[in-house]
């Protein structure tokens, strides 16, 4: 109830996210009591990104398989301008609809709509600035359509699980 007074909403959107967080581990809810935040462990980073590096790897090995039948999901990565301070934000949105992208083309709806409820953007932390870290995921992002085109769908799962096993090793340099 207080969250509510203090949001100015009702009570039900407030139980309806403490639900969701409680379903995630991250919060430990007290019937007719309290809400405890449970915070973001190492042990909750790495749990997530695993789950991530197994199913993208898997979309992007079977969205080699359907390339043929999903060649337009790919065909606008390759125009992307040269990448400057002034395009990271930009970056965020391609590199969001990069992986829509293969999630998509990997023809696998339930996938897809696990991998979206995982997704939690650019992940960097305070090893390498966001520029560099932009600059290694274009990069890799290059191996991993490479190896679509390719049609290597060993070589795109491996690319893509390094990507993403990348991004857990530096979310996890980040202090929080």
């Amino acid at each position: 109830t207080a969250v509510a007074n203090e949001m100015n909403v009702s009570r039900t959107p407030v139980r309806e996210a403490f639900q969701f967080l409680a379903n995630e581990g991250l919060l430990e809810l007290r019937p007719n009591r309290s809400a405890i935040v449970n915070g973001i462990t190492d042990q909750y980073i790495r749990e997530h990104y695993e789950l991530r590096i197994l199913l993208e790897g898997e979309a992007c090995s079977l969205a080699t398989r359907n390339r043929m039948e999903t060649s337009s999901f790919f065909d606008w990565i390759t125009n992307l301008p040269p990448l400057c301070e002034e395009t990271l934000n930009e970056y965020r949105c391609f590199n969001q609809e990069f992986h829509l992208s293969i999630w998509k083309a990997a023809g696998n709806s339930k996938m897809e709509q696990i991998l979206l409820s995982l997704w939690n953007g650019p992940s960097f932390g305070r090893c390498i600035s966001e520029l560099k870290h932009t600059e290694l995921s274009l990069q890799e992002h290059t191996a991993i359509l490479n190896a679509i085109a390719d049609d290597r769908p060993e070589r795109a799962r491996c690319c893509m699980q390094e990507h993403i096993r990348r991004s857990m090793n530096s979310i996890l340099t980040r202090p929080r």
